[in-house]
């Protein structure tokens, strides 16, 4: 199933995600993000979650002494599904990440980006310009963004970006401009 084949599955996506060591405590979080491999033909899923024991090293480095880390699975089909493996580790706890691939290179954004209290990154590239969004959940909530020419200096732009009040974690998607358009007449 390619990229242009999804929009004809029907209902909702559940998958299952198994781990021999987990036990009550582990706490699973939805799948974070779908990408599609071109180059291997197939779907990437990740998520984060806890599993106790598994990373002893940095085990008290989470909230609440969770310890979460970005666990993915494939699938070229979304009936059968690889076996769950690790994704990054980067030695503290992380949630809310996000792929994003720029020319030959793919950037994994997560919490903390670009600072503590937020999460949920989307990212995009509009013109010369990259975007990551991100949701500020401590007070003051925002939902803000920050903007580099290079992926490596980040400047924040949040100021300049107007949301819907009370907006929370969201999801930056390109569509044909036709749908844009009846989308906006609709609402």
């Amino acid at each position: 199933m390619r990229p242009d084949d999804l929009a004809q599955v029907q209902g909702s996506l559940s998958v299952f995600v198994s781990f021999r060591s987990c036990s009550r405590r582990q706490r699973l979080f939805r799948v974070h993000f779908i990408f599609y491999e071109r180059r291997m033909g197939r779907w990437l899923l990740f998520w984060s979650t806890t599993i106790p024991g598994r990373l002893p090293n940095s085990e008290q480095s989470g909230d609440d002494g969770y310890n979460h880390r970005a666990y993915c699975a494939t699938t070229t089909n979304f009936q059968e599904f690889s076996a769950s493996r690790l994704l990054y580790a980067p030695g503290f706890n992380m949630i809310d990440a996000t792929l994003f691939e720029a020319g030959t290179k793919f950037y994994l954004f997560f919490k903390p980006f670009p600072g503590d209290w937020v999460e949920g990154p989307s990212a995009i590239k509009i013109k010369d310009e990259y975007l990551v969004y991100f949701d500020h959940y401590a007070a003051p909530h925002y939902y803000g963004a920050g903007r580099s020419k290079d992926l490596g200096h980040w400047e924040d732009c949040s100021k300049e970006m107007f949301f819907p009040e009370g907006h929370r974690h969201g999801t930056v998607l390109r569509i044909p401009s036709n749908i844009a358009r009846n989308l906006l007449e609709e609402h």
